[in-house]
């Protein structure tokens, strides 16, 4: 839910300013709501974190998740205090738009439902979401 909620505060943000993204330098400049995404980014990864710790199971999976939350929160705290790279971290809140798909893609896998046409239709969704706002969109940034 919370990476739902980041991508479509953030999505029309991307697409409206597309332009003066790559411009932005400074987070009291940036693009007027967008502050509040930032926080409420920094708390998804910070709760999600703790789930993590309060439920893990000692499995290598357990503390490579650890290790990229910590690594999330520790450089979208140091690009707050930079104060600078905004119109990349506004982007990078878009590519949450797959966290539901991807639950999605669990759920139906836990159920043995791989042969179900939700289940075909949902990876497709990921792909293109992926390729859409994780490869396309970021390339495109950088190119600007």
């Amino acid at each position: 839910v919370h990476g739902t909620v980041i991508c479509c505060w953030s999505f029309p943000v991307v697409l409206s300013n597309w332009s003066t993204l790559s411009t932005m330098t400074h987070f009291d400049v940036m693009v007027p709501g967008m502050h509040k995404v930032f926080y409420l980014f920094s708390g998804y990864t910070l709760h999600d974190l703790g789930i993590v710790v309060a439920y893990m199971e000692g499995k290598a999976d357990d503390y490579m998740y650890i290790f990229h939350h910590v690594l999330t929160i520790a450089i979208w705290w140091y690009l707050i205090t930079l104060n600078s790279f905004f119109g990349l971290g506004v982007c990078m809140c878009c590519v949450e738009f797959t966290q539901p798909f991807l639950s999605l893609r669990w759920l139906l896998y836990e159920h043995k439902m791989q042969e179900s046409l939700v289940y075909k239709l949902n990876a497709l969704i990921i792909f293109l979401g992926w390729w859409v706002l994780r490869i396309f969109m970021l390339v495109g940034f950088m190119g600007t």
